[in-house]
């Protein structure tokens, strides 16, 4: 698959269920799973719990107070991970 060059980064936005939705400058968005969400899905799937059951999940851990900074060189960052713009536009999903 030939990678078009990606449009400018204009908003980027923290969906309820962690996925990122990334709008660009020629009015086209993308959908893209958030580090937290991977965080998330890879705590159950690896069945990591203490002696009581419970999961590692913390209340701090579902805190989306959002931190989102966006760079004039197409990347931007939420929550201090940075994200590609080219990226997401390339590979991310167009529709939800």
């Amino acid at each position: 698959m030939e990678k078009k060059r990606a449009p400018k980064v204009i908003e980027v936005g923290m969906l309820p269920n962690m996925f990122l939705m990334v709008k660009f400058d020629d009015n086209t968005v993308r959908y893209w799973r958030s580090k937290l969400n991977q965080e998330e899905i890879n705590i159950f799937k690896s069945g990591k719990e203490n002696i009581f059951g419970f999961t590692r999940l913390t209340p701090q851990f579902y805190w989306i107070g959002n931190d989102i900074v966006i760079d004039n060189n197409n990347f931007f960052k939420v929550n201090n991970v940075t994200y590609s713009g080219n990226d997401i536009y390339n590979n991310g999903l167009m529709h939800y």
